[in-house]
């Protein structure tokens, strides 16, 4: 319809035209071949002009002609996409809905109007995956690395599939060309560098970490962090190989990295008591008690110094607890130590006010032990030992995911291979255990109390 007024329009200006030309235009004489022809100059003009659009029709007419295969194959192309991509949301629907039934027809009506889009190798692997296929699976996830725009997509499919089947190699070469398309992925980054950790491959565990800060994919404080756990545990290893300056260069910078970390500073402070002397190692210990104190920090310090016996423990820890004489973990340290040299009186004052300040069991054994040497009734020795059961020991590395304990510290948990997930009990840990364990103690000092 729009075309037929288009033309009647077309038509009614040339007719005016005419008339116009025809009205308004002299007689014009021209010869052809001895023979004058006169006639209106408008009328003339016009008759041209028709006889060009009457070619600019026949044109048009021709061209359509021409191009009519072409015309409907296009056309019969757009409706099988129209149909592929129509499947393609209806069988994505199915696979959310977990209906395998209906996102298996969809997919193989995209199959035959979509069979190279990367959508519908996608709707067909992960229909394959849902009728349990994980051949058809891969072999559609493979077919679309062909696509740059999809290959990233297909990458991760055949990843998961990967670490399904537990296949690390697999899945370690796969994330490595994962990490070459895209370096600023965080679960590409991660995922790789805590694999690589799990090997104990720490050049590469290093290489991985260094590009995730610097494409900023990891967080400044972790890198940081990532950094320094893999920096101690290259130390360890480097110092059980016996090469001290490669040793001391690793602890050095785990220290620099995350000072608060207390494997970095306990294994600086080995390595510089092997290769610069007991006073070095000290030295060190007190900055990082300074700066933190921690339970570990105190032992390594008594070795450090070879301090043998309750007097030159008690020095010791009396040099420490000058550094931080505010902190909780100090003021215990202090009061066992007086309580080991026989100062009852100093003990008690040291350790009695951390009972409201920071309870634990390590304390509650100090006060059992200190209230028996001061000859206390064996009741409250008894009650203050039931108060110390409450409470966790603390006196390994324990693992936050799997739970499993260790003597020594490592970057990945020896039991579930976990990275930086070792940890020895602090003071903070058990004061966050305070209110459930307070109405266990409650519980418990009722069954003592009616069983006397």
């Amino acid at each position: 319809m729009l075309r037929l007024m288009l033309f009647l329009v077309q038509l009614a200006l040339v007719i005016a035209a005419a008339l116009w030309l025809t009205a308004n235009t002299q007689d014009m004489s021209l010869v052809v071949m001895g023979t004058r022809i006169t006639m209106n100059a408008g009328l003339a003009a016009l008759m041209l002009l028709i006889v060009v659009w009457i070619l600019f029709q026949v044109f048009r007419l021709v061209k359509a002609f021409i191009d009519l295969p072409a015309t409907q194959r296009k056309q019969r192309e757009e409706n099988k996409h129209r149909r592929g991509l129509d499947a393609i949301s209806k069988g994505l629907s199915a696979l959310a809905a977990g209906d395998a039934k209906e996102a298996s027809k969809q997919s193989k009506v995209a199959q035959k109007y979509l069979a190279k889009s990367p959508l519908t190798h996608l709707i067909s692997a992960q229909t394959a995956l849902l009728e349990g296929n994980s051949d058809q699976a891969d072999q559609n996830f493979i077919a679309m690395l062909d696509d740059p725009q999809a290959a990233f997509m297909g990458l991760r499919g055949l990843i998961t599939q990967a670490m399904k089947r537990g296949d690390r190699a697999e899945t370690v070469a796969l994330l490595y060309e994962a990490l070459k398309l895209r370096p600023k992925t965080f679960w590409v980054v991660d995922t790789l560098f805590r694999l690589e950790a799990a090997q104990r491959r720490w050049p590469e565990t290093l290489s991985i970490l260094e590009q995730g800060r610097s494409n900023r994919v990891l967080s400044k404080a972790q890198g940081q962090r990532a950094l320094a756990v893999v920096q101690a545990q290259q130390a360890e290893d480097l110092l059980a190989a016996g090469e001290i300056k490669a040793a001391r260069t690793a602890a050095q910078r785990a220290v620099q990295l995350a000072p608060e970390f207390a494997p970095g500073q306990l294994v600086l402070s080995d390595i510089l008591r092997q290769s610069d002397g007991p006073e070095a190692a000290a030295r060190a210990l007190q900055r990082a008690w300074k700066r933190e104190p921690h339970p570990l920090y105190s032992l390594a310090y008594l070795r450090a110094l070879g301090a043998e016996g309750p007097r030159a423990i008690l020095d010791a820890m009396t040099a420490l607890h000058a550094l931080r004489p505010e902190h909780a973990l100090s003021i215990l340290e202090l009061g066992r130590a007086q309580l080991a040299a026989g100062e009852l009186v100093a003990a008690r004052a040291s350790l009695e006010p951390l009972e409201a300040r920071a309870p634990s069991h390590r304390l509650y054994r100090a006060l059992a032990n200190l209230t028996e040497a001061d000859g206390g009734s064996l009741e409250t020795v008894t009650g203050l030992q039931a108060k110390a059961s409450l409470y966790a020991r603390h006196d390994a590395w324990s693992c936050s995911a799997c739970q499993d304990e260790h003597q020594a510290w490592s970057a990945v948990c020896p039991s579930c291979e976990s990275f930086d997930t070792l940890s020895w009990g602090s003071e903070a840990s058990e004061r966050d255990e305070r209110p459930a364990l307070e109405q266990r103690l409650a519980g418990r000092v009722a069954l003592l109390e009616d069983g006397r």
